[in-house]
């Protein structure tokens, strides 16, 4: 505590003290000091105030921000930083509309995203939760924009004109646009199939086996649509098996990363403005992008990609 404080001295001035002592021992005696002189508080109130602060810091939270604490006289306090809880992965790139759902069904992102697991076997009750949470979600309406991602190889066929339509698995903009690098598209949309096209050196094991390439690829493709017929999309009917695996039948994808709605688009030809984005693999960002064009001039046809970037 310091010194011994003479006897003959006034007792305000010895609580004064003692509160500078306690706020100094806590904080940082400048820091402490400045607090005592500036505020010239009754010495009772400014130890009372010494004392809290003690008790906080004694729990971890930052002496500095503290001062700002004591300074507004009543401020919430931030919290211990043993008391603030990380942020999930799955709770970071979850749209806002999904989590809503979920949370509105008394479940947590983290709790739901457990019942997407491919490998689990579904309760009743279960599997009632996952429909009515995917049937409140439910499919995109007209102009609503579409995402395809596509492997690197496919991007080349597009351009050269020997894929001319978006067929397959598919998501809404709104719900995948926070999957920025491969492995997060990769793993978000559970492109880990049999057969898969991708070559991604995933640290994520997939079927006891992990994945790895020494060629693995630099860039992949987005094709990025307006949706025109709403009934052209729907929800994946297919009945899960160990031959589709990660397919899980529940009208998300079996990610661990992202609860994401996955659809399935009836083969649609393109058309004017759709576009063709080729990305980074590491980072995400747009390297290239194409829109695509038709136009007729008397009895002929010409469909071509314009690169706009």
């Amino acid at each position: 505590m310091g010194a011994p404080i003479a006897s003959d001295v006034p007792g305000e001035q010895v609580m004064a003290t003692q509160a500078k002592r306690m706020v100094s021992g806590t904080v940082d005696s400048v820091a402490s000091n400045a607090f005592m002189d500036r505020y010239d508080i009754n010495p009772y109130i400014a130890m009372g105030i010494g004392m809290g602060i003690s008790n906080i810091t004694y729990k971890g939270i930052n002496a500095v921000g503290n001062i700002e604490y004591v300074n507004g006289f009543g401020a919430k306090p931030v919290e211990a930083a043993e008391d603030v809880k990380e942020i999930s992965k799955v709770e970071k790139l979850t749209s806002n509309s999904v989590k809503k759902v979920i949370n509105d069904n008394d479940m947590t992102v983290d709790e739901f995203s457990k019942l997407l697991d491919p490998k689990r076997v579904l309760t009743a009750d279960e599997q009632m939760i996952v429909d009515k949470v995917r049937q409140e979600i439910g499919l995109p309406k007209k102009g609503t924009v579409m995402n395809k991602t596509i492997p690197q190889e496919d991007t080349e066929k597009y351009l050269r004109g020997d894929y001319k339509d978006i067929r397959g698995f598919v998501s809404t903009h709104e719900h995948s646009k926070s999957l920025k690098t491969l492995e997060n598209v990769y793993e978000g949309n559970r492109l880990d199939y049999e057969g898969s096209k991708y070559k991604v050196n995933w640290d994520c094991e997939v079927n006891k086996v992990y994945k790895n390439f020494d060629n693995s690829d630099k860039t992949y493709g987005k094709l990025t649509y307006g949706l025109e017929d709403p009934s052209s999309v729907k929800l994946p009917n297919d009945v899960p098996t160990p031959e589709n695996h990660p397919y899980t039948g529940r009208g998300f994808t079996g990610s661990r990363n992202i609860v994401l709605p996955e659809l399935k688009q009836k083969p649609r030809p393109l058309i004017s403005s759709d576009m063709l984005s080729i990305h980074d693999a590491e980072t995400g960002e747009v390297i290239e992008q194409f829109r695509f064009k038709k136009s007729k001039f008397g009895a002929n046809e010409s469909e071509k990609w314009i690169k706009i970037k």
